[in-house]
């Protein structure tokens, strides 16, 4: 007589091995291809002034890209001389060799806040000097693959309205006639003065950013650069102090001095309340919102 015992048995046995295997696939973590994929990395170079290197803007910006959870990591290097004119850069300095050495995704371009005006006062001078510089700076930053960006300088303290919107107005002249994107700190700037008056932008000097101005220029830049709302952005961000030197200590129309990041230290560079950062989020997206697309690498 046929006995069914040890097809029983076998079956059994299936089953056992069956769940172990499911166990374990469970249990044990995916592959390396189905692993999550690392960020992609955005390498940008800042040139500019003290306005760049104040509070090392460079890292705000890195800061703020790494406190969000999706989106690109941001590597910044500032090449940045107080009291200079970007067409200073164009011949001296080492902005030129940086610009051809590094592979960069973008270079983001800071001028005065006056453009060709004087030195420590509010009113904004002949801005076809800053076209000039914009007009050779362009071709050679998209000769190398990396997209320009404009950042738009905020108006200084006590600058009438007429002042701000010719600033204003330069910086959209010369990015529609060269097709760059303009990264719009000043108009963020603008509209934080209407929704928070008592929150102080400008220090002592009603020119350079506070700690809460760098924050904001910072988020306008990352929001300009990824497309990305940067709400959530923590309230502290952590980078590198900047020493200045060969040239004059302060910022004073005959100081120039030099920006170098102390890489071996690692400090807060903007500690603002939770609600004052929710609220600079929100102006700086909402400025950034304003324009049609973010930036794009052109390669």
């Amino acid at each position: 007589m046929f006995s069914t015992f040890p097809f029983r048995d076998l079956v059994r046995r299936w089953a056992m091995v069956c769940s172990v295997v499911f166990l374990l696939a469970v249990a044990l973590p995916a592959p390396m291809g189905a692993q999550q994929q690392p960020r992609p990395n955005l390498r940008v170079l800042f040139i500019g002034n003290s306005y760049t290197f104040t509070n090392n803007l460079g890292d705000v910006v890195a800061g703020i890209a790494a406190a969000q959870k999706d989106g690109p990591t941001i590597t910044p290097t500032i090449v940045a001389r107080g009291g200079t004119h970007l067409e200073w850069h164009l011949k001296n300095g080492p902005a030129m060799s940086s610009l051809q050495a590094g592979r960069w995704d973008y270079v983001i371009l800071q001028e005065f806040s006056t453009l060709g005006g004087e030195i420590g006062k509010p009113e904004v001078g002949d801005p076809e000097p800053f076209y000039a510089s914009v007009r050779q700076w362009v071709p050679k930053i998209r000769a190398v693959g990396a997209t320009p960006i404009l950042l738009m300088t905020w108006a200084r303290r006590g600058a009438k309205e007429a002042e701000s919107k010719k600033l204003f107005d330069a910086f959209g002249h010369i990015a529609s006639e060269l097709d760059v994107k303009v990264a719009p700190a000043g108009l963020a700037w603008a509209e934080a003065h209407r929704r928070l008056r008592t929150l102080d932008l400008h220090i002592y000097d009603e020119s350079h950013p506070t700690e809460a101005g760098s924050y904001l220029t910072a988020l306008v830049i990352y929001a300009t650069l990824t497309g990305q709302n940067p709400g959530g952005t923590a309230a502290t961000i952590y980078g590198h102090p900047v020493e200045t030197g060969g040239g004059g200590a302060g910022f004073g129309a005959g100081a120039m001095p030099t920006a170098v990041p102390d890489m071996t230290l690692t400090v807060p560079l903007v500690e603002l309340g939770p609600a004052t950062a929710a609220e600079l989020q929100r102006v700086a997206w909402d400025t950034v919102s304003r324009q049609t697309e973010p930036a794009h690498p052109t390669h």
